[in-house]
């Protein structure tokens, strides 16, 4: 079993971040549209974001058809312009044999550049709560 990573104290400002749906390759959307509010929820926790929600989200943009169509950094910086936030967390969620993979991308939307890649893995679906919190607070590490 993964442990799980700690955050040293944080008490800075916010950055405003918006959190695509994990594609998904292998697993149901239903998996992955779970997960991602895992993540949401986590990077909340961290005191490090403010996360917009699906629903803002929704308001400003069609995000079934930009998740389909958005597979590079532009594109999501793009994205994150439109919606007026700081950062972008974009990533995918799949499956190879009874492992399940999640790479997460933190991208600087102003700067146009990936700022950090984050991979976990975890075996069972009973694991993917642990192993997407941990992504995410490994999104925050400096």
């Amino acid at each position: 079993m993964q442990r799980e990573v700690q955050l040293p104290a944080y008490d800075g400002p916010r950055v405003r971040v918006a959190v695509a749906t994990l594609k998904s390759s292998g697993v149901s959307e239903h998996i992955a549209y779970t997960v991602t509010g895992i993540l949401r929820s986590t990077l909340f926790d961290t005191k490090r974001f403010d996360v917009l929600s699906p629903e803002d989200m929704e308001a400003v943009l069609d995000l079934k058809e930009i998740n389909t169509a958005c597979d590079d950094t532009a594109c999501w910086a793009d994205v994150g312009l439109k919606l007026g936030v700081r950062k972008m967390v974009t990533g995918s969620i799949g499956k190879l044999g009874a492992t399940f993979v999640i790479t997460l991308s933190l991208i600087d939307v102003e700067g146009v550049k990936t700022e950090k890649i984050v991979t976990q893995e975890c075996r069972g679906e009973e694991a993917l709560t642990r192993a997407i919190r941990n992504a995410g607070r490994i999104l925050c590490l400096p």
